[in-house]
C-alpha cells in the first residue's frame, strides 16, 4: 500500500500518459484517454488536494486526512 499526495500521482499518472502516447499504434486502435490515468475534478481540471491510495491493481482518492486513515482502515479490513 503507497499513500501519496493526489498532485504527485497526477504527475506520475501523466508521465504514465505521455509514455502510452508515445508507444500507441493508430492500427491498434484505442488511444490513451488522460482521464483513465489522473484524478481530475468535475470540471476536468486535475486535483490539486487530496491523497491517493495505491495497490498493485487499484488507486484510490480521498480528499481528508480523517478519510485516509477511514479508508486505510477499510481496506485494512477488507484484507487487501
Amino acid at each position: 500500500m503507497n499513500i501519496q499526495k493526489v498532485k504527485e500521482y497526477n504527475q506520475e499518472a501523466i508521465a504514465r500518459w505521455h509514455k502510452a502516447v508515445k508507444n500507441w499504434d493508430y492500427r491498434k486502435g484505442g488511444f490513451p484517454n488522460l482521464g483513465f490515468y489522473t484524478f481530475s475534478t468535475p470540471k476536468g481540471l486535475h486535483r490539486q488536494r487530496g491523497f491517493v491510495i495505491s495497490q498493485s491493481n487499484s488507486h484510490y482518492f480521498v480528499l481528508t486526512k480523517k478519510a485516509l486513515a477511514d479508508k486505510i482502515t477499510e481496506l485494512k479490513n477488507k484484507g487487501e
